[in-house]
């Protein structure tokens, strides 16, 4: 009997045993599992905070890429703005050495013409001319024998300007007026006002005189010709401008050698008045183009 109960005692205490273990195995596998809940999330966590990062550190590197691209833009940029400043800097310093250079040529030249002009001028003739007149008004001072002899200057070339702008220059030539004409009635009228003040023409220094007489008054009337608007200088209009051109410049060149002589007649020391002259177009008109 006691075996019996022994016996099932031992049947029942097999049952408790394994039911233990089996509370015990699920309360590991609860630990487990908790532990794994708690594994995986602390990992979700910290995928999203290192993802999190990486999405802050791909919009900083954009934007970092996004200034990078604008700032090489703007360097870009400058620099292409520097080397078309310098490109057109260094094109218009050559167009201004060349036009510099053909002005120059050009001046040269135009000096040159007016030398020759100069030479042309029979200067016999003007003295008989002028001594002519003298014998006609004894009794005229040198400033009334010059107003009257430009005023015969200036009719001479308002003649011979009217015919040039209203008859072409071949025909021109062949009734005997031309271009050279108005020249040389520009530079005659100096050599006849030196006569009038008492002047002998046959000397090298008169001719000299001269030249810097009509360098005054040519450089004075190119800074008046380029005030000129650009209706004053449509060809329809142009045979009137000019006629009044050249009648202006022996006009100016006449006062011009009128207080040139006035002066002369006053000098103390030879050759002084012609060069205080020069200098003084030379301060006035610093450009020497006509």
């Amino acid at each position: 009997m006691s075996n019996f109960h022994r016996g099932q005692s031992r049947r029942d205490t097999s049952k408790d045993i394994k039911k233990a273990s089996f509370l015990k195995t699920l309360q590991e596998l609860g630990g487990t599992l908790g532990e794994v809940s708690s594994q995986i999330s602390e990992d979700m966590v910290s995928e999203v905070t290192k993802l999190k990062r990486d999405i802050v550190q791909s919009v900083k590197s954009a934007t970092d890429f996004g200034q990078d691209v604008v700032q090489s833009a703007i360097e870009r940029g400058k620099t292409a703005q520097q080397e078309t400043r310098q490109f057109f800097g260094n094109k218009l310093e050559q167009n201004q050495e060349s036009l510099r250079k053909k002005l120059d040529e050009n001046q040269t030249a135009k000096e040159a013409a007016a030398r020759a002009h100069i030479e042309l001028i029979d200067l016999d003739a003007v003295e008989k001319f002028v001594t002519l007149v003298l014998t006609k008004f004894p009794n005229a001072t040198p400033e009334q024998m010059t107003q009257r002899l430009l005023r015969r200057q200036l009719f001479r070339v308002s003649r011979t300007s009217v015919v040039m702008s209203v008859v072409p220059s071949k025909m021109a030539e062949s009734v005997g007026v031309d271009h050279v004409e108005i020249a040389l009635i520009q530079a005659e009228i100096i050599f006849q006002i030196a006569v009038a003040y008492g002047f002998e023409l046959q000397i090298p220094e008169c001719k000299n005189e001269a030249f810097a007489i009509l360098d005054r008054v040519l450089r004075a009337n190119r800074l008046a010709t380029i005030g000129l608007s650009a209706t004053q200088i449509i060809p329809v209009a142009g045979g009137f401008i000019n006629t009044g051109t050249d009648t202006y410049l022996v006009y100016q060149i006449g006062n011009t050698a009128q207080q040139f002589y006035k002066s002369l007649t006053e000098e103390e020391v030879p050759g002084e008045t012609l060069e205080v002259f020069i200098e003084e177009t030379q301060r006035r008109y610093n450009q020497r183009l006509w």
